[in-house]
């Protein structure tokens, strides 16, 4: 069995204030890769998860075998649930409830009593209590299957088994535990923090359940993991770095060992500060698969700058120059920009605006040109020579999105870092990429170019768009590039991995 211990961290956030967006939980899409051919999965969760049973209903992952540590600290031994109703709870008699779009608010004497707060599919997910007196003042948080899994006080945190017994507490001053006395599942009753008793839970179950002739480790380096890397170290264990989720610190205490990494630049930057002291296998996070797009069927030439990563005043320059070369083109062409972060989307859309209202002479953008149905006859004769362009910006919020924004781009612009998600749906759709920074997946002059500058990038753009047998060398070396990053193949470097990782 291949046991997994990833970087999960969150926890879901209540409606009112969740944000749709790509969900890439960390190594969930290698956990994938691996049962798909036939490896079994141990998921081994060191955070404290009470929502964990719809995470794993989210990415539509069932492991073989999940160890939860705050479900064995907690006495949880089933992963069955129930739907939470607002009646389960004992409401005093006279309460009244208002009910609101994201949120029930509970009334009592005039005065708010209790706030309680659902997740995106509507489950009660925490209950806040409002009272005249510190005692009255506290918080419940939901198991997603269908119990009150801890009471946050001012002073503590109670944790606690489906049965509503207390079994652990954890003083909010000092970090100290504390175990219920009636209830035998760990060593000591007092624990100096969290840390500690968490890692007494996970080396005991290591030594019962893990079998170093037939299992495997494969542990994300996080920097902030509740339990220290050195629990791992006799089991000969695989350490993945995941780009997202801080690592350096961990990397360095780990006295050598096998590490995968996403890409040969992420590789020669660790030997070069590390030397020889680990074994790296680059195996990439995302595999491409064969989903060619339909651009070269489409009279419009789209152009689609990925924008996430560019501040304010270069994303003027870029946009702008851009709409230039659109609004000078003979042929039908437009921008699509596309960005995942909701702050990063206003940002983008408050660029686009100023760029459209400072360059009214030059261009018009979208229904601009549909504004002036009672102007005069001068002034419609005058808006037609004012090239009218198609700008779309878009927020990631699903991979089937931007599958499908993708789909009718002639050439994608990327800005300041690899982001291993998109570059991998371009190699799958088989158009060219124009980035200014390097990566495995692009290969300047093959299927893309380095820009160094806004006009390099115009330039570059124009040979795509003009010369249809430089766009069609991109895509044979896209499909190319589709056989060396697929399933099957980093399924492979897996099988080797795991194979030579048991010799050691």
């Amino acid at each position: 069995m291949e046991y997994f211990v990833p970087a999960w961290h969150s926890q879901l956030k209540d409606w009112s204030v969740s944000i749709p967006m790509i969900e890439n939980y960390d190594a969930t899409r290698t956990m994938e890769v691996l049962k798909d051919n036939n490896h079994q999965i141990g998921l081994i969760v060191t955070d404290y998860q009470p929502q964990l049973l719809s995470k794993l209903n989210r990415l539509s992952f069932t492991p073989e075998k999940i160890f939860s540590i705050y479900d064995y600290l907690q006495g949880i031994k089933t992963f069955a649930g129930k739907i939470v109703e607002l009646t389960d709870f004992n409401w005093p008699k006279n309460a009244i409830f208002d009910f609101g779009p994201f949120r029930t608010l509970v009334v009592v004497d005039d005065k708010l009593f209790a706030t309680v707060f659902y997740d995106i599919d509507g489950h009660i997910l925490k209950v806040e209590y409002k009272g005249t007196s510190e005692a009255e003042n506290y918080t419940l948080l939901m198991d997603s299957r269908g119990f009150i899994s801890s009471k946050i006080t001012q002073k503590e945190v109670i944790y606690y088994n489906p049965y509503e017994e207390w079994r652990f507490k954890q003083k909010r001053n000092d970090g100290r535990i504390l175990i219920n006395p009636n209830f035998k599942f760990c060593e000591k009753v007092t624990y100096s923090n969290i840390n500690e008793l968490i890692s007494e839970v996970l080396t005991n179950y290591l030594i019962t359940t893990f079998n170093s002739v037939r299992d495997h480790l494969i542990v994300t380096l996080d920097d902030k993991a509740t339990v220290s890397t050195g629990i791992f170290a006799d089991k000969n264990p695989i350490y993945i770095l995941n780009k997202s989720i801080p690592y350096q610190t961990t990397l360095a205490e780990i006295p050598q060992g096998n590490l995968v990494v996403n890409d040969q630049f992420e590789a020669d930057e660790i030997n070069q500060k590390y030397g020889n002291k680990f074994n790296i296998t680059i195996i990439p996070t995302h595999n491409a698969e064969f989903k060619l797009g339909h651009s070269a069927r489409q009279t419009r030439q789209e152009i689609t700058f990925f924008a996430e990563n560019i501040d304010g005043q270069e994303a003027k320059k870029f946009i702008l120059n851009i709409c230039n070369y659109v609004a000078a083109s003979q042929k039908d062409r437009s921008l699509k920009i596309f960005t995942y972060d909701i702050n990063q989307f206003n940002r983008i859309n408050t660029v686009v605006e100023e760029i459209k209202q400072e360059n009214r002479e030059n261009f018009t953008i979208g229904d601009e040109a549909k504004q002036a149905e009672n102007a005069s006859l001068e002034e419609k004769e005058d808006s037609k020579k004012i090239p009218n362009i198609k700008v779309d910006h878009q927020r990631l919020t699903s991979i089937s999105q931007l599958l499908n924004l993708l789909d009718t781009t002639r050439v994608l612009i990327n800005y300041g870092k690899v982001d291993e998600l998109i570059q991998m749906a371009a190699i799958s759709i088989g158009i060219p990429q124009l980035q200014n920074f390097l990566s495995s997946t692009v290969v300047n002059g093959k299927n893309g170019f380095i820009y160094k500058d806004i006009d390099e990038l115009i330039n570059y753009i124009d040979y795509y768009l003009n010369d249809l047998n430089a766009w069609n060398n991109a895509l044979v070396y896209n499909v190319q590039l589709m056989n060396q990053y697929s399933e099957t193949n980093i399924m492979k470097k897996w099988k080797a991995l795991l194979n030579n990782s048991q010799e050691d």
